[in-house]
């Protein structure tokens, strides 16, 4: 089996089926609304994403954009791009209440960790985070077969 940019396409898009959810994330590319135009704007013709598939938008104008071949994102004004084969591990982040417990409902942020460090991608809390998480877990995991 080849694993080009359609093969990919096509298991993001079955994925995304599968993680349809009630606040209409993810969203794909052809429905941008404006929120997620503007972090489409931001890829260049030099992407290393792939062909842009999926977005995942905040009310904060933030968000993740799943490509092809890889994530980019918009978080606190700062613009990432990384390839899959570069992610060693995801996981969400962590969100602790005032009396220290986890607030898994709360995390909006999804962790990409690589030889390099620690990335940030953002997406609303809840059901979206989740989708991505499992969305970004398993190309992962294909890219690396």
């Amino acid at each position: 089996m080849i694993k080009d940019e359609a093969f990919f396409k096509d298991r993001i898009l079955w994925m995304a089926q599968q993680h349809q959810i009630s606040d209409g994330s993810p969203i794909l590319v052809e429905h941008a609304g404006t929120t997620e135009r503007v972090l489409l704007g931001r890829l260049s013709d030099h992407s290393m994403i792939g062909v842009p598939t999926l977005v995942f938008a905040t009310q904060k104008r933030e968000g993740t954009i799943v490509g092809t071949s890889g994530l980019a994102g918009l978080t606190d004004e700062r613009w990432i791009e990384i390839s899959y084969s570069d992610i060693n591990e995801v996981a969400g982040k962590k969100v602790t209440s005032a009396d220290g417990r986890v607030r898994k409902q709360e995390t909006d942020t999804l962790l990409a960790t690589t030889k390099v460090g620690e990335f940030e991608f953002r997406t609303a809390p809840g059901e979206s985070l989740f989708s991505l998480w499992n969305i970004v877990r398993r190309l992962v995991a294909i890219s690396g077969d």
